[in-house]
């Protein structure tokens, strides 16, 4: 056997020396340290020192013996703000994680990590670490019905979604109109909050859904510009550009198609138009009525919705009336004339110049003049349709008289009396050619009394019958000069028959 040297002998030691080193080292590595020994443990929290209420938070502890080596299979437990949270065992780094699954309320907590003494190992506690807790983010999405109308119901709504878009039940919604509360409202399981609100006052708002927030909550809003109109409030009438509308005491034109239309809050309003409107110098129009047969030109609404109102009204024209005798020669003015308008109403007039009257049909019921009624069958219907002379014929008549005695000589200057119909008695004498000529007289039964030589002969007639008479007398200065002569010669003519007759009597 060779043997070896003193240089490699001593190396040989060294080696063995070192693997029994290593191997003691690999033993205490697996069966650690003996009762007493130091561990060091500390906590690190996987995630940032604030997150958010809802988080998922990790805990991770490490174990580390007194020579940095980890320690496997040991359990460690987990405080929060003092109170054991859970635990954990240790895995082959010495690494012992546990998660705390979104049950911190919003708030700062003391989050420690503790081992407890073992048989071979002694108890440590980690430095604590404060964990901050933030509320979540909220947001809030307002809605409601476009085209809000002043005491129009409007459901206005609000839903609530945390930071994650998740729905959040269960939560108050304020609603406000400028600074204004309007309503409350809790989420349902959609997040959805809803108000129903009648607005009272038209304008521009701002609509505004407040979450005041809550322990884990943060608050949030939504806000909108709304214009709130009125309610409509239309007058109708048939003229465009018209100052014709009062409301209240403002004094409104209307536009090119007769209206006026203002936005109106609910209330009571009075609506007045006028009774008359110039749509020209001789023409114009009178208001008969509302549509719903209301009569006065003044009107109080209570406007709680759209109203509209149409005013009525008819055509008038101005017209004047020129009444003649029957044969249009001469112009008469009646006592009185009664009209029925298109309407079927009675209109009596004693003036007859520049009247105002409505389109339409016209009947002349009654003209009287000299209190004898005088209208014509024939001019009793007129039409208006424009400003204009109407010229009426009535039924008066120009009487002509004539006095003639038995021989058919006309009698000058014999005394003419004629008694008209209404009592009144017209008296002239007959010119030369024997005739009395009696203008305007009415129609009806008169009655005619002449007087010549002391004698009187009488008749009646109507002038509308018959108006050129023929009055025969008895006596007149030819009858009697002729009744003379005729006596003259009847006398003569005997005296010679007596004489004749004496001068054959003698022998």
């Amino acid at each position: 056997m060779k043997h070896l040297g003193p240089n490699v002998v001593n190396k040989l030691l060294v080696a063995c020396f070192a693997f029994l080193l290593l191997i003691l080292s690999s033993v205490e590595t697996i069966f650690g340290e003996p009762d007493g020994a130091s561990i060091r443990i500390y906590v690190d929290v996987h995630a940032l020192p604030a997150v958010t209420y809802g988080d998922t938070v990790q805990l991770t502890a490490y174990l580390y013996d007194s020579k940095n080596n980890p320690v496997p299979h040991q359990t460690v437990r987990f405080l929060v703000n003092g109170s054991l949270m859970g635990t954990a065992v240790s895995d082959s780094f010495g690494r012992a994680a546990y998660t705390i699954a979104s049950i911190l309320d919003a708030g700062t907590y003391l989050i420690q990590a503790v081992f407890q003494s073992t048989g071979n190992y002694s108890g440590s506690v980690a430095q604590s670490t404060v964990l901050l807790v933030q509320k979540m983010k909220t947001i809030v999405d307002l809605t409601y019905t476009y085209g809000m109308k002043t005491g129009a119901e409007t459901l206005i709504c609000a839903v609530l979604r945390d930071g994650r878009q998740n729905a959040l039940p269960g939560q108050t919604i304020s609603f406000y109109l400028d600074d204004a509360l309007i309503g409350t409202s809790v989420t349902d399981q959609t997040g959805t909050a809803c108000i129903r609100f009648t607005p009272r006052t038209g304008g521009t708002y701002m609509l505004k859904a407040v979450f005041s927030g809550s322990k884990n909550y943060d608050c949030s809003s939504s806000t909108s510009v709304v214009v709130i109109t009125g309610f409509s409030l239309t007058i109708v009438t048939p003229f465009a550009n018209a100052p014709i509308v009062r409301i209240n005491q403002d004094k409104f034109t209307t536009d090119e198609y007769g209206r006026v239309k203002i936005p109106v809050n609910p209330g009571t309003y009075s609506v007045t138009v006028q009774e008359y409107y110039n749509v020209s110098p001789s023409v114009r129009a009178q208001f008969i009525q509302w549509a719903d047969g209301t009569q006065g030109t003044s009107v109080s609404v209570n406007v709680s919705s759209d109203l509209t109102l149409s005013a009525q009204y008819k055509r008038q024209y101005l017209v004047s009336i020129v009444f003649r005798d029957a044969a249009g020669m001469r112009t008469v003015v009646p006592d009185s004339v009664t009209l029925v308008g298109p309407d079927g109403g009675s209109r009596m007039l004693t003036g007859y110049s520049s009247l105002w009257l409505d389109e339409g049909r016209w009947i002349l019921s009654s003209i009287l003049w000299r209190g004898v009624s005088v209208e014509l069958d024939a001019y009793r219907t007129f039409w208006v349709d424009s400003p204009t002379e109407h010229a009426v014929r009535c039924a008066i008549y120009d009487v002509s008289i004539t006095v003639q005695d038995i021989l058919g000589v006309k009698i000058p200057w014999a005394r003419v009396k004629m008694m008209l119909p209404n009592g009144d008695v017209l008296e002239q004498s007959t010119d030369r050619t024997g005739k009395a000529i009696f203008t305007s007289i009415p129609r009806g039964r008169f009655y005619v009394s002449v007087t010549s030589m002391n004698l009187t002969t009488s008749l009646d007639g109507d002038a509308s019958i018959n108006n050129d008479l023929t009055v025969v007398v008895l006596l007149s200065n030819a009858t009697l000069i002729v009744s003379i002569l005729i006596i003259v010669t009847l006398i003569c003519v005997a005296y010679l028959k007596i004489k004749r007759s004496r001068g054959r009597a003698k022998p």
